[in-house]
């Protein structure tokens, strides 16, 4: 394996997926020995990377690893799972040279100015502003938000942890929406509508307006 190569993860609230990134000769980022694997299967990340390498896979002398949680501290605590990873406690149990946390979207975001134009597939025609910030968003076991902030010498990203921020209404019917999910919790964000479980509660309430029964239960 060579020196170049680094263990790197994206974990979220129900998916742990790891792989060795390397750069190819063009210098761009190639991913090998992909795995995906269910975060409830396993007690920690350890266990996790403990599973990957068993399947007959060198592990590299570096990791960076991609959390759905705000990171900034050596030990971090998912939103959406009872993991808790530890930097330190990572590095030492694999005995990585480094090891590096990262919030999921913030990762996303830098990931957008070193793509090419064909990774991106349009939703909505428009006309992009140049020198703009740029927002990346998207639901899975949560609702993850980071942005993209442009500067002389490149980007900045921020992360955030804007799927917690209070949903707010801008219509009637988006207000009755509101008004029924509180009658089953005292606090409505953004991640608890657009979101996997999200999604569900959405149609749910949706349902008892139109007054027609739910088909998912």
């Amino acid at each position: 394996m060579s020196k170049t190569d680094i263990l790197v993860g994206d974990i979220g609230g129900t998916n742990v997926r790891l792989a060795v990134a390397h750069l190819n000769a063009s210098g761009t980022v190639e991913l090998d020995h992909i795995s995906r694997m269910p975060v409830a299967k396993f007690a920690s990340l350890g266990d996790a990377v403990d599973a990957w390498h068993a399947q007959g896979r060198t592990l590299p002398d570096t990791a960076v690893f991609a959390l759905a949680g705000p990171t900034g501290a050596d030990e971090v605590r998912f939103l959406n799972s009872n993991w808790v990873v530890s930097r330190s406690a990572t590095q030492s149990r694999f005995d990585f040279a480094s090891v590096t946390l990262v919030n999921d979207f913030a990762a996303q975001a830098r990931a957008i100015p070193a793509s090419p134009a064909d990774a991106f597939e349009t939703l909505i025609d428009g006309i992009a502003q140049a020198g703009a910030p740029i927002v990346v968003l998207g639901p899975g076991t949560g609702l993850g938000l980071a942005i993209l902030l442009p500067e002389s010498d490149g980007w900045r990203v921020l992360s955030t942890e804007g799927g917690h921020q209070a949903y707010a209404p801008c219509s009637l019917r988006e207000r009755q929406i509101l008004e029924h999910v509180l009658k089953t919790m005292p606090y409505v964000s953004y991640e608890n509508l657009v979101s996997g479980p999200g999604l569900d509660r959405l149609y749910q309430a949706i349902c008892a307006l139109e007054g027609r029964p739910a088909l998912l239960k």
